[in-house]
């Protein structure tokens, strides 16, 4: 058995969200290597930033994203094979209408 972990920061980022991962990061400690301590405090989501932004850079592309109300017909339209939209969530506005969240890559 192990007495640790291995997890993906940006994983991780995604999955709980910034300001929770910023206090999970306060709490690490390594006795046996203080320099990874102060990265880990002080950098660790600073260079998960910076590499997804090297790579968005160099790979070229983007994501673009869009709601539109939740009508069956739009959201066929949207996630067919021909536009590959991917629904990711939903948002109801002030009115109490219910928007549905896509996103592709392009």
């Amino acid at each position: 058995m192990s007495d640790f972990s291995i997890i993906n920061i940006q994983d991780l980022l995604l999955e709980i969200g910034e300001e929770n991962l910023m206090s999970l990061l306060e709490t690490f400690s390594s006795p046996k290597n203080s320099e990874i301590e102060v990265f880990i405090h002080n950098r660790a989501l600073d260079f998960v930033h910076e590499v997804v932004a090297n790579i968005q850079y160099m790979i070229g592309g983007g994501i673009l994203y869009l709601e539109c109300e939740d009508n069956p017909f739009l959201l066929d339209f949207y996630q067919n094979t021909h536009n590959c939209f991917h629904l990711f969530g939903e948002r109801k506005s002030d009115s109490g209408t219910l928007y549905k969240l896509l996103y592709k890559f392009v």
